[in-house]
């Protein structure tokens, strides 16, 4: 996954670098071509991917005894262990 991000980054970089040296029309070619759609396309689907591997084990029998287990699918908080407040003597 770090090759698509870094390749991400580098797509962008190069369209702000030519809106800003060559213009607009220079920058829209870049944009038109989706290769940036298709890098964040493959971005989303690897972070899914793990996302869903790790709802998975967690679902696994034997863990919820270690930990309580919740997916919020908006925050992509996954696996929120619940832990006692230390008692202060």
């Amino acid at each position: 996954m770090s090759t698509a991000i870094d390749s991400k980054f580098a797509e962008l970089k190069e369209t702000i670098d030519l809106r800003r040296g060559s213009g607009l029309d220079a920058a829209l070619k870049v944009v038109l071509n989706n290769s940036g759609k298709v890098l964040m396309d493959q971005i989303r689907a690897t972070v899914t991917e793990a996302d869903q591997e790790e709802i998975d084990l967690l679902k696994t029998p034997g863990r919820g005894s270690t930990c309580q287990c919740r997916y919020d699918h908006g925050d992509h908080h996954v696996g929120r262990v619940a832990r006692r407040k230390p008692r202060l003597r």
